[in-house]
């Protein structure tokens, strides 16, 4: 059986991709992949021996007006050149994980009466998906209510990528371990220079730093600035511009304070691991926020706004953790009650059945 994975962007959107991808080809599926040119996608599609094809698409919302009209020129051409690729391969279906990338190849899906399935990662679905969900056959969703309930709506959580399906198995219960106490800085892909400088500042402020151990993703341009200062502090530290073993850091860490993207709280939830989250303010539709508080109301997660943080209170909450370790392991295991270690066998299932009917 061949299939269409449809995914572009960022991590949040390609690594849920490939791990559905993964479950289709080591079903004996072949796999065809649709994304941008020099692409994660494409280097993703290369080490896993999937035929990747380039398409081009641009974003509309929070545009001007001239790259509003481009956009639509770029939807238009998107869906005639996925027409023609979807009559060339004849795939039994699409998958895809949204953003304004899918929408050409899903419409020409649709057209085409071939089965669309679409993925939501998110608490707030993307204007793509929200669009998509009313031709898709199957809905896919992170979080639970994402979306209106019905029959093709399914709550399947986030898939998990192998690698950290491989360091929960034999996963040391950190809170129990003696030596240091380490804390994992995450400000998203590209970094974040306000989430560097307000855990810095706190982090300054500890009364002690003797048994503390910072991993530090500082993005690129933080990079040089973040490792002088914590070297004026004498902490044991480490700061890398983009951390390649994300599931290593994670599973190493005690404590985690991250921005609120929905791949990477539902990676700190599968790893048990307490975490802080500071959302992007100014995320669309303020999603990380809803992220951020869907896990907050489980227990699984404490919250702090970054409009209205200072060090103060964020310093209060870390000290508060290295304290309590009862709190930090309870967060961490009321937030894996909310993982999905199957998410990618189950999207398998229902899909598998669905096509078979």
């Amino acid at each position: 059986m061949d299939i269409l994975v449809v995914a572009a962007g960022t991590g949040g959107h390609v690594y849920p991709a490939l791990s559905v991808a993964r479950e289709f080809s080591n079903n004996d599926c072949k796999v065809f992949w649709l994304g941008g040119k020099n692409s994660l996608e494409e280097r993703l599609s290369i080490r896993e021996d999937y035929t990747f094809f380039e398409h081009t698409a641009r974003g509309f919302r929070g545009k001007n007006i001239l790259m509003k009209i481009a956009a639509l020129f770029s939807l238009f051409f998107s869906f005639l050149s996925s027409l023609a690729l979807l009559k060339r391969i004849n795939p039994a279906f699409v998958f895809t994980t949204g953003n304004y990338s899918s929408l050409g190849p899903s419409f020409a899906a649709i057209i085409l009466k071939i089965p669309l399935f679409i993925h939501e990662q998110n608490s707030i679905p993307g204007s793509a998906n929200k669009i998509l969900n009313l031709f898709s056959d199957f809905t896919f969703e992170g979080f639970k209510e994402s979306f209106t309930a019905s029959e093709k709506v399914k709550h399947v959580g986030n898939p998990v990528r192998l690698e950290f399906q491989k360091k929960k198995s034999n996963l040391p219960n950190a809170n129990e371990r003696k030596g240091m106490f380490r804390i994992l800085i995450l400000g998203g892909s590209q970094g974040s220079s306000q989430i560097n400088q307000l855990t810095f500042k706190a982090i300054s402020r500890l009364s002690t730093m003797e048994q503390l151990f910072i991993h530090h993703q500082s993005g690129q341009d933080d990079q040089k600035l973040l490792d002088k200062q914590y070297s004026s502090l004498g902490i044991n530290y480490q700061v890398e511009s983009f951390v390649e073993d994300i599931s290593g850091a994670i599973s190493e860490a005690n404590l985690i304070i991250s921005r609120a993207g929905a791949m990477t709280i539902s990676e700190i939830a599968y790893m048990s691991k307490a975490s802080i989250l500071i959302p992007l303010p100014w995320s669309i539709d303020n999603h990380q926020m809803r992220n951020a508080e869907y896990f907050e109301k489980l227990g699984g997660a404490l919250v702090i706004n970054e409009r209205g943080v200072n060090e103060n209170s964020l310093l209060m909450t870390i000290e508060m953790l290295m304290i309590d370790r009862k709190k930090l392991t309870k967060l961490g295991e009321l937030a894996y009650l909310e993982s999905h270690p199957d998410t990618s066998h189950r999207i398998f299932k229902y899909i598998n059945e669905s096509i078979s009917d």
